[in-house]
Parts: C-alpha cells; sequence; structure tokens
C-alpha cells in the first residue's frame, strides 16, 4: 500500500496588546519576554485581525477531523503542468500558485515551501514562507473590488459590525499586511512580528515557547502551518485509472475560531487550505527505466489488447510505448519501428535491426 505522508508544524502567535513578563537572561538590555498566554486569548491579535479582513479569499475552509479516507478535499484544486518541474500549479477556477522551490519528488515528503497565491486577476493574493516551526512568513496583498470582475476577489473581508478586531473594515477593498515568526539561534526564544497599523508602526513580541504549555484549552489556536504531500507512483499499462497513482502538495493555516464574546476556549481552530495540487503520476514510458511490459528502456511491450509473449495470463495492456530503435532489445517484430526483430548471437539478445538486416556474428 502506498504511504500518505502528513507534515504538521506549528507555527507560534504574532500579537497585540500582550503582557511583558519579566525577561529573563542576565543582559537588562534584553527586550522583555511577552505573555503568550495573554495574546492567545485575546480575540483581537493581529494573526486574528489579518483573517478577520480576507477571510477566504486565498484559500477555502476545510475540516481537518474528516478522515484521510473520507474526506472530500476543498477549493482550491489545482494540477502541476509537469512532474519533473514542480514550479507552477494552474488552479481549476481561476488563479496559479507559483514556487520559488519545492525538493524532488524522490526527496519527499515536503518540509519547507515558499510559494506565491495568484487570484483571478493575476494579482497576488498571499506569499508564504515556511522553514520550521519557528520560522514562518506570510503576507497578504492588497486587493480593491473591480466593478468589471465576473467573480468577486476581494468580497470576502468582513464589515467592521461583524469582525472581532477590524472595526469599520470596508468589505470591499482588503489592505492586507505581513506577520513573521522567526527564532533567536540557539534559544527557545522567537519573535513575532504584525502588520503595521495605521501609522505605519510595526511591532515585535518575544515569546518563550514553553509558556505556551500552560495555555491550557488554547494550544490549538497558535498559528501553525500544515503540509501534507505525495510523490504519487507509477501507472501500470494496464491500469486504466490513473488517479491512484497520482500524487500532491497541500498547505494550510490554522487560524483563532470565531467569538463573539472572546471565549475561544476549547473551540476548532479555522483551518483555511491554500491549495491542492495534483501531481501528475508517472508514466513508466518516461521515467528511463526498463520496466513493466517495456523490451527495453522506456520502448516495446504490447500494444493496447495485448500481452507479453508467453503469458496469456497477464493483464492486457491499455497504453503502449513507443517502438524501440534499431539495437535496442525486442521479444518480437511488433516491438520494432523498422519491424524486424532477430537474434544478436554477439550478445544473446533479440535487437530491433533494420529491414533486411542480420544478426550479429
Amino acid at each position: 500500500m502506498r504511504r500518505r505522508l502528513l507534515l504538521a508544524a506549528t507555527a507560534f502567535p504574532l500579537a497585540l496588546g500582550v503582557t511583558a513578563l519579566v525577561a529573563p537572561g542576565c543582559g537588562s538590555d534584553e527586550p522583555p519576554i511577552d505573555d503568550v498566554c495573554s495574546w492567545i486569548q485575546d480575540p483581537a491579535n493581529c494573526y486574528r485581525g489579518l483573517y478577520d479582513e480576507v477571510q477566504t479569499r486565498c484559500g477555502a475552509t476545510f475540516n481537518p477531523d474528516t478522515p484521510l479516507g473520507e474526506r472530500e478535499q476543498t477549493e482550491p484544486k489545482g494540477r502541476f503542468l509537469r512532474r519533473d518541474a514542480l514550479d507552477l500549479c494552474v488552479l481549476e477556477n481561476g488563479g496559479q500558485v507559483k514556487f520559488d522551490s519545492l525538493p524532488p519528488l524522490d526527496e519527499f515528503p515536503v518540509t519547507s515551501m515558499a510559494f506565491t497565491r495568484i487570484d483571478a486577476r493575476s494579482e497576488p493574493c498571499a506569499k508564504v514562507t515556511y522553514t520550521n516551526t519557528f520560522n514562518l512568513s506570510v503576507t497578504l496583498f492588497p486587493c480593491s473590488q473591480d466593478e468589471n470582475d465576473l467573480a468577486p476577489v476581494c468580497l470576502d473581508s468582513l464589515t467592521g459590525t461583524e469582525s472581532v478586531s477590524g472595526a469599520g473594515r470596508d468589505p470591499n477593498t482588503v489592505i492586507g499586511g505581513s506577520f513573521s515568526v522567526a527564532s533567536e539561534e540557539g534559544r527557545d526564544i522567537f519573535n513575532a512580528t504584525c502588520p503595521q497599523d495605521a501609522e505605519g508602526n510595526v511591532k515585535t513580541y518575544r515569546f518563550n515557547r514553553y509558556e505556551a504549555d500552560k495555555c491550557e484549552g488554547y494550544s490549538q489556536h497558535f498559528p501553525s502551518a500544515e503540509i501534507e504531500s505525495d510523490p504519487g507512483g507509477t501507472v501500470p499499462p494496464w491500469e486504466e485509472d490513473l488517479k491512484p497513482y497520482e500524487g500532491w502538495v497541500r498547505f494550510r493555516l490554522h487560524h483563532p475560531p470565531y467569538a463573539a464574546a472572546g471565549d475561544i476556549k476549547g473551540k476548532p481552530a479555522i483551518v483555511l487550505q491554500y491549495f491542492d495540487c495534483t501531481i501528475p503520476p508517472q508514466d513508466p514510458c518516461d521515467d528511463g527505466i526498463k520496466n513493466f511490459y517495456e523490451t527495453d528502456t522506456d520502448c516495446g511491450g504490447p500494444t493496447p489488447g495485448g500481452v507479453p509473449p508467453g503469458t496469456p495470463e497477464a493483464p492486457p495492456a491499455i497504453r503502449s510505448c513507443e517502438r524501440c530503435e534499431i539495437g535496442q532489445i525486442c521479444a518480437s517484430n511488433s516491438d520494432c519501428k523498422e519491424g524486424v526483430c532477430v537474434f544478436d548471437s554477439f550478445t544473446g539478445f533479440n535487437k530491433c535491426t533494420a529491414n533486411g538486416g542480420a544478426g550479429g556474428a
């Protein structure tokens, strides 16, 4: 059975109005350590504020509690154009995901990524860089609704009356902003930087990662990134259904839930899926390996409806590879472009030969 690989990583919060704790350490000039529990209990923190504004413009809500085997993946779905170049995923309902880098398939599962999410108007919606649990950045780009848009792309933001943290927001305009989490090298401290405020000020907070363990009932509301990836597989020539052999890359962010009274303790997070991109399955006729029904590397073998010589019990081929060139190994004339398969006494193999040719001495 093929394995389905899941990488889940928790990235910690960016905050507004967090109470400072006494700063540990030797140097009195060090910035204070902020209270991470106070932040996560505050429904108006800056990470939540970003989601209030943009909502699902860059993705779609997702239910992580549904078992994988029963899960119907949500929009936005897309597909990589090529298996050997995982740099662009084209989304079904418009838009793209452009990847700065993804590892080659033989290095899956994906553990880090950087991508730009493009909306249906070919404008950037979000740029995300994820390296590890305590190194994450997300930029949400501005968006102003165009009256000529056939499909509105900016209407997911909330009005001021509906938003916990965004009083006065225009639902037709997304202002955007950037937040990041960066760990301090060699320490259990990470810095969280909020988007700039209306006056252009940027605020950075310092949190102790182990203080989060004390936030009973709220730990699931820290911002977290989730990557699912599978390289897919090679489709046998007798298989008609390609889907079981497709791979995928999926990315999600977790956000604090809505709570009118501000009480989010024990409530499930809102999961936003940015994309679900399918990787085409491997064509055995283009993998540089002599496998399945091939008589030589990526060539020969039975044509559709046929089976290899002497194996009547084998499943009939649905697809076939190119015919083999002169000098390549064959089992019958039908394996060769030139149509002649003869025994080569020098190598002991049958080889494709030009019409009228003879085997080796």
